[in-house]
């Protein structure tokens, strides 16, 4: 579901197979940097709430 959510904003993240892979974790932390957001590649209820 992760991987899915990423494609839909137009990250690759390696498919749809369930897997939290490298590719995926690359995904996250580009994510998390781009938000202003602490990048540990780590995702986790609240991670989307970010300073402003």
């Amino acid at each position: 579901m992760v991987g899915g959510a990423f494609y839909c904003k137009g990250y690759e993240a390696g498919g749809f197979d369930g897997v939290y892979n490298a590719e995926l974790s690359n995904v996250v932390t580009a994510f998390q940097k781009f938000m202003c957001l602490g990048s540990d590649a780590m995702v986790r209820l609240g991670s989307v709430n970010r300073r402003t």
